[in-house]
């Protein structure tokens, strides 16, 4: 008898496991690590279930009826490529999840959200503006629960899926009531070859979505192709116009609005910067799409208080604002984040950088710090290379642990000036995690700041 092969044992391979095993359809399974996560679980659960491990086993692959893969493995690879040619449906958790939806007599909404940068952010967005709305939302896919473990969920009146380039690359239909690209710039390139293939794999959420979202000052996220009678909505920091959400100034405050409607005053928003308020438009716009009622997303935005560790306003003390971007463990979003926090002048930031590059080029982010930061304080395993890539262009200091970085940004940031902890490394040569660092960094920030902190000596 011909069967489904499961490839991947992590979250989603093993949420696979459970959906089909639970439907009494044959099944096998096969991960290329020798010790994949969940084997003992699995092991436990479902030792009758042929399993094989440490490579992609090619006659199971190759008689198969459809490969259900996990977002980590590529396409490219032989086995794979092989059963493609052989015409064998390539499928994954997403499309199974989409098309046993479409079943349903009553079908709950679907909003999908993709783009480089600020996925997640959105998604929280909407959350919290649905849960205004007195809605019962699930956010999954690429964050939350794996999709088929929330099938049996009666009571979700909305999924908010993220989705990835890889998710994405599998997919081929997609019927949501609203979908967006956030943004698009260069990520990935090992998996999808060029930036074109990227964004064709991006651009393919908009296939079957009765409302289309896209960023109108970046043209990658312009649709392509769309069905017949999609409703086209953009969002830009500009002054809107018909079918966009953008900035409207009035008596020198900046709203979110539309060309018929201020939404809320940006100095509202607990999350900062414009690529925030470019996140908010997003999310207004896809809330829109699904009716949400505009007290509702007002408040909503208005409590939504942002991720942990991306971005995240710690607190303001003598007139220094404070943020914890610990999350930045590469150039790109170190990037964002300094593009996008708001200081006066515009070079008022004093940035907190370092721990393990990883072999990382930092020259990248030289245009910025040239136009954004004034002081720059690095720590850590390539404390010193950030220093060197970055001397000329702003006041560098060096310390010998991110207590002592804190210490110094408290002595040189000035009122109206900003600190950001957006390191641009990994955390591990000094910290459990990212999450661990920037936990840190709050508690040091709240030590320091306050009027009773005496340094340790």
């Amino acid at each position: 008898m011909k069967s489904i092969i499961i490839v991947g044992l992590g979250a989603t391979g093993f949420s696979c496991v459970e959906y089909f095993y639970n439907l009494g359809i044959p099944i096998k399974v096969m991960d290329t690590r020798d010790n994949p996560p969940n084997l003992t679980k699995f092991n436990k659960l479902f030792n009758d279930i042929p399993l094989h491990l440490g490579s992609l086993y090619e006659p199971w692959l190759l008689q198969a009826d459809k490969i259900v893969v996990s977002p980590g493995v590529s396409l490219s690879s032989p086995a794979i490529q092989k059963a493609i040619a052989k015409g064998i449906a390539i499928i994954n958790d997403i499309q199974i999840f989409i098309d046993a939806l479409q079943q349903r007599a009553v079908k709950p909404q679907v909003v999908a959200i993709t783009g480089s940068n600020g996925k997640s952010t959105v998604v929280r967005m909407v959350e919290s503006i649905a849960n205004s709305a007195g809605l019962n939302p699930a956010i999954c896919g690429n964050i939350g629960i794996p999709v088929l473990s929330l099938l049996n969920k009666t009571n979700i009146d909305l999924f908010i899926l993220e989705l990835s380039s890889f998710q994405l690359d599998i997919i081929n239909y997609l019927p949501v009531e609203a979908a967006t690209v956030l943004n698009i710039t260069p990520d990935h390139l090992d998996r999808h070859k060029d930036i074109a293939t990227y964004t064709a794999v991006k651009n393919k959420i908009y296939l079957h979505a009765a409302n289309v979202v896209h960023n109108a000052e970046d043209s990658a996220t312009l649709p392509q192709n769309t069905s017949q009678n999609a409703n086209i909505v953009s969002f830009s920091s500009t002054t809107p116009q018909n079918n966009q959400l953008g900035i409207n100034v009035s008596n020198n405050q900046q709203y979110l609005a539309s060309i018929t409607n201020n939404y809320l005053n940006t100095d509202k928003l607990m999350v900062k910067g414009k690529h925030n308020q470019l996140n908010a438009l997003a999310a207004i716009a896809l809330s829109k799409a699904i009716n949400i009622n505009d007290a509702a997303i007002i408040k909503g935005l208005k409590t939504f208080k942002g991720l942990e560790h991306r971005c995240q306003w710690v607190g303001c003390y003598q007139d220094v604002n404070w943020f914890n971007d610990s999350k930045a463990t590469n150039i790109g979003s170190t990037a964002a984040c300094l593009a996008g926090i708001e200081t006066n002048p515009v070079k008022g930031i004093t940035l907190l950088a370092g721990g393990d590059g990883k072999g990382v080029d930092f020259s990248p982010l030289t245009d910025i710090i040239k136009l954004r930061v004034k002081n720059l304080i690095v720590y850590g395993k390539d404390a010193r290379k950030i220093a060197n890539t970055f001397a000329d262009y702003c006041s560098v200091h060096q310390s010998n642990s991110l207590q002592h970085a804190v210490i110094t940004a408290h002595k040189i940031a000035k009122r109206f000036e900003a600190v950001i902890l957006s390191p641009a490394c990994s955390s591990l040569d000094m910290f459990d995690n990212f999450a661990h660092r920037g936990e840190v960094f709050m508690h040091l920030v709240d030590d320091v700041c306050s009027d009773s902190y005496t340094p340790s000596t």
